[in-house]
């Protein structure tokens, strides 16, 4: 019979009342927006359980910057405080910086042409700088952006609660987010997170581990996951260093031991005789697909793929409900509750 992954970190998520979810009771689409981006801030820096949690570095509200880069004050106090908007960088907006356990930092910063659009991308060196006009976006000379132009909350089907669920390891060297929705994803799920490096005696490439990733519910199958970054859709991002040439290298899942493919193989789509009918859940590596830094790097760290068995989402994996799927994704789910997605 299958025996379960073994989970080797330790992770916290979000929780109302001991059940994974935080509702977004549904009134506006902008306030499901504002109470998104406060409530992800608040949970990595501040709510969580984790001994470690996420640091704010810099953030704006309501036309008010930091005043210098030595001002960590947090301005987004409250949902109602993620404004104003903007449609550029180079304009007063919204947005948050925090940094994680290995030093990469993550900006959230309320960018798009509608309120269900916010810009979120990650530094992996932790190199963000302050505009000029500091309630501007920051910039990094080695920004890996995740999500910007796509609809974060589902707009058009504005009438319908929200579900705000959060992954994050206890060390703040990663987390996870997916939005719900009437038993389906509201927009894409996004990571930040560390993972193990792979490379063995190469000289002359260095990576940063730690990958950020962004997956919509139709490429979440496991003949989707290995397929290279596309933005807003699928894939991840891992900044590469190869003969001194930097590369922002969009990159896709693999198996653990395995290398660069665009899909990953048909043993996901099929039960395991050997192990009485279960799907079994393989660890996951990550390929890279730029031309010049094309190949493994490492592997996923507590991530698996399984087939999901009928596609339901949201589904555990189990006696106890210790994993929770994604589609074809599988990771931690500390809880041992069932999420809830409606």
């Amino acid at each position: 019979m299958a025996v379960l992954p073994t989970i080797t970190k330790v992770w916290t998520q979000m929780l109302t009342a001991g059940v994974p979810g935080s509702r977004i009771v549904f009134t506006t689409v902008l306030n499901t927006m504002q109470e998104v981006a406060f409530r992800l801030k608040d949970f990595l820096c501040a709510s969580s359980s984790a001994s470690v949690k996420y640091t704010l570095l810099w953030s704006a509200s309501g036309g008010t910057g930091p005043t210098n880069a030595a001002d960590h004050t947090d301005r987004i106090v409250n949902a109602a405080a993620w404004t104003p908007q903007a449609t550029t960088s180079a304009a007063s907006q919204a947005w948050y910086i925090v940094t994680g356990g290995q030093g990469e930092q993550i900006m959230v910063a309320f960018q798009g042409a509608s309120n269900d659009v916010c810009r979120i991308s990650y530094s992996p060196g932790g190199l963000f700088a302050l505009a000029g006009t500091t309630n501007n976006q920051p910039t990094a000379s080695d920004e890996l952006v995740l999500l910007s132009a796509t609809s974060v909350v589902n707009a058009p089907s504005s009438s319908a609660d929200r579900i705000l669920h959060v992954w994050a390891r206890d060390d703040a060297k990663g987390f996870r987010c997916m939005i719900a929705q009437n038993n389906a994803m509201a927009g894409p799920l996004f990571f930040v997170e560390e993972f193990q490096y792979g490379l063995s005696g190469v000289s002359n490439v260095s990576i940063l581990p730690v990958t950020g990733g962004v997956y919509a519910s139709g490429l979440l199958g496991a003949s989707s996951l290995g397929g290279s970054f596309t933005a807003n859709q699928g894939g991840m991002l891992v900044k590469t260093r190869v003969s001194s040439i930097n590369f922002s290298c969009q990159s896709g899942f693999t198996l653990e031991t395995g290398g660069g493919a665009t899909s990953l193989p048909a043993v996901f789509s099929a039960a395991q005789e050997l192990h009485g009918g279960v799907f079994v859940p393989y660890p996951l590596g990550i390929a890279g697909f730029t031309t010049g830094s094309k190949g493994r790097m490492g592997n996923m760290i507590d991530m698996w793929c399984v087939n999901p068995q009928g596609l339901l989402f949201g589904d555990g994996f189990g006696n106890s409900y210790q994993f929770v799927q994604m589609f074809s994704l599988l990771w931690p789910n500390p809880s041992n509750q069932q999420p809830t997605i409606a």
